[in-house]
């Protein structure tokens, strides 16, 4: 038999099947055959059958809960995991099917606690479906941005299963992640309590508790030591292990304490985590609206925001947004000021912005006409109001009713800038202003705005109050993280300097372990007085966190030494031409050219790398040059013209339907060049993406397939 009576019994009490379930041993073998021939309907049927001669068994709840969920019975499953947990609440296989199945209902930081109640439950077996539950609760926390709770279980999961290289290719995933900030990309490790104190002996227990994945205990008896004794190791480890069970707010305080008893960066460091664990971390937010008006005709608005140079009409979505619903008759941006035609001598202060996007709908059966406003700010309502009465009072019947979207930072606000540039003007002229804009928004709106983690007084008012000065450098810090993950580039002791605190000066790495330094100081080590080897590991160390500048500063010095092999150069210069939004991206492209041809290779990678840098940064007509090199040079070799078409569908600049026509007869590529210049299929381009400028000149359309060309570009990281 598969299942022996020495085997371990799949009900989850961890006891030999001899000791435990063996009067149900032929059925148990009987379901594991049927399992393992994937004979999954006819086992479920099997196990209810054996349920109806033994009810409320732990073996076959866990095997019916298991292959109700296999086979996609979610209101089914639920129900018996409910029975399971309700019959058997200590049962790990049932903590772990509840875990499950809260992530399917969504709630995601709620099942933390109960995958290690299950972890708990264990004594001496560790459950397949219990790690089965980790895989699937890490994921969804990495997609929801929960990175660190999930980094935790993932490290738990590579403890238990050294064999498993899942969770460490799940993990460098999540690492790429530029919604993880860099400041929370640190693996603060637990750290040893004071030997000659009454409290050690429970301290050691405690986290020799920890230690052994018994989180919940360990947080809870650490909590009832820190109210009795206020030490710094108490807190830190608290602050830990509270973030590693995705509890916000209590991680939130916990470093908070941590703040008020460490000194210089490591206290200003430990107050920002503290901020962005909260959901307001400055204290700013305000509402972002959906203002709903009531009016008489649809058809009548559409034609006047068609118009309106301040109105700007979007392709329609082909499905509604919601269930239930229909598609909006038209879409447009609307704008704070007539659209520019031309680009000359346009400013910061004269360009256009986008207001929200208004969403018009007829007539329905138990709805009157309406126009929807998205993404509306408070501040802005009434200049919409006052657009829309000079546009066509006539047809609004009414105040608008408003309803929160999301909340949204006023700091943030502040340097997001939806522009609506002129169609000609150029990407370098844009970015300029942006560069411009955001400067002034950090170094004089910044300052002066109002937030709520500094008791409502400004951060000019603020750095001169010495009780509120770590506030204020830690709220630096976490604009530095915003901007960031937005990919702007800003020298914050600028910032530092203005409001007189202290700057974030250079460090030399002498002693410096670079595997285990906290990312957001990886920059400011010192390049130069590094050697090779521990420049060579804080380059890929700053790679795997995604720390841009330092991938920048390390890169270039590595360049910069002649010990570097061709091979290693190459892949520096892909690596930094990756991360890089700037010109010097294309300085790099030609010196790995130059590498290539001075060993007599094929320099095809290289013009696919500037291809999709150049769509990256919008330059259109380099994008053509370099199209037709790569058909008349390259389009023989194999995979060559699949990648070309492949990159251009992405930035929208050919359709599918264009694409689609493939190698001309006779294995001749097929003009893609004048398909380019033409822009074939404006429509498809459109509905791919915004059509908003973004500062890194990035289009977010997603991939339109999903396997991979056989030539390997720097985009298939």
């Amino acid at each position: 038999m598969a299942i022996d009576r020495y085997s371990v019994c799949p009900c989850g009490s961890g006891k030999k099947l001899k000791f435990c379930c063996s009067d149900l041993a032929g059925e148990l073998d009987q379901l594991e055959q049927m399992i393992k021939g994937e004979q999954f309907s006819a086992a479920l049927t099997q196990v209810e059958n054996f349920q109806k001669k033994h009810p409320n068994r732990e073996c076959l709840l866990a095997a019916q809960t298991q292959l109700l969920r296999v086979l996609g019975r979610r209101e089914e499953a639920a129900r018996v995991v409910k029975q399971f947990c309700d019959a058997f609440p200590n049962n790990p296989i049932a903590l772990a099917e509840s875990t499950i199945q809260m992530v399917m209902e969504g709630k995601t930081l709620d099942a933390v606690p109960e995958v290690h109640r299950a972890i708990g439950a264990c004594e001496t077996v560790f459950y397949s479906q219990i790690y089965e539950s980790m895989a699937i609760l890490s994921e969804a926390l990495g997609r929801n941005g929960q990175y660190r709770v999930a980094r935790a279980l993932l490290q738990f999961m590579g403890a238990v299963s050294e064999g498993d290289s899942r969770p460490m290719e799940m993990l460098s995933a999540m690492y790429q992640s530029r919604t993880w900030p860099l400041l929370t990309k640190d693996d603060p490790a637990l750290v040893e309590g004071p030997e000659e104190v009454e409290w050690a002996k429970t301290f050691t227990t405690t986290m020799d508790s920890i230690k052994r994945g018994r989180w919940l205990d360990g947080e809870k008896q650490l909590t009832e030591l820190a109210e009795k004794v206020d030490h710094p190791a108490l807190w830190r480890n608290l602050a830990i292990v509270r973030n590693w069970l995705g509890d916000r707010a209590s991680t939130a305080e916990a470093w908070h304490r941590v703040a008020e008893t460490a000194e210089g960066e490591d206290a200003v460091e430990a107050e920002a985590i503290a901020m962005l664990e909260s959901d307001d971390p400055l204290g700013d937010q305000f509402d972002s609206l959906l203002a709903t008006f009531t009016i008489k005709d649809a058809d009548e608005l559409v034609a006047a925001l068609s118009m309106s140079k301040q109105a700007v009409q979007v392709p329609t979505p082909r499905e509604p947004a919601h269930e239930n619903d229909v598609p909006p008759k038209a879409v447009f941006w609307v704008l704070d000021r007539p659209r520019l035609e031309k680009a000359e001598g346009t400013t910061g202060e004269t360009m256009p912005r986008i207001l929200g996007q208004a969403r018009l709908f007829g007539r329905q059966t138990d709805r009157e006409a309406r126009l929807e406003m998205l993404g509306v700010s408070p501040k802005n309502v009434g200049s919409l109001q006052e657009f829309f009465d000079d546009l066509a009072a006539d047809q609004f019947e009414g105040d608008p009713e408003t309803k929160v979207l999301v909340q949204v930072s006023a700091s943030r606000d502040l340097f997001d800038c939806p522009w609506f540039p002129p169609q000609d003007m150029k990407p370098d002229q844009m970015k300029e202003i942006d560069r411009e804009h955001f400067e002034n928004a950090l170094l004089e709106a910044w300052p002066e705005e109002p937030l709520g983690i500094l008791a409502g007084k400004t951060p000019a008012e603020a750095a001169d109050d010495p009780a509120l000065r770590r506030k204020v450098a830690a709220a630096i810090l976490v604009m530095q993280s915003w901007s960031e993950m937005a990919g702007r580039q800003f020298d914050y002791n600028r910032l530092r300097s203005k409001l007189n605190l202290p700057t974030a000066d250079p460090i030399d790495p002498e002693g410096v372990d670079v595997m285990n330094f906290p990312p957001v100081r990886l920059t400011r080590l010192e390049a130069e007085k590094m050697s090779d080897e521990t420049l060579r590991t804080a380059f890929h160390r700053a790679v795997l966190v995604m720390a841009h500048e330092a991938i920048r500063r390390f890169g270039e010095t590595l360049l910069s030494r002649p010990s570097i092999e061709e091979n290693d150069r190459q892949f520096i210069l892909i690596t930094l031409v990756r991360f890089d939004s700037t010109e010097k991206a294309f300085d790099w492209i030609e010196e790995g050219r130059n590498g290539v041809a001075e060993k007599g290779g094929s320099d095809v990678q290289w013009d696919l790398i500037e291809l999709k840098k150049r769509l990256e940064q919008g330059h259109r007509d380099e994008v053509l040059k370099v199209v037709r090199h790569l058909e008349t040079n390259h389009h023989r070799e194999p995979g060559v013209n699949e990648t070309m078409v492949r990159m251009l569908m992405q930035a929208g600049v050919i359709s599918p339907q264009a694409a689609g026509a493939g190698p001309a007869p006779g294995g001749e590529a097929a003009d893609l060049g004048a398909v380019a210049e033409t822009g074939a299929g404006p429509q498809e381009a459109a509905s791919t993406g915004s059509g908003l400028w973004t500062p890194d000149g990035s289009d977010a359309s997603a991939s339109t397939g999903k396997e991979k060309p056989k030539l390997w570009t720097p985009d298939m990281e």
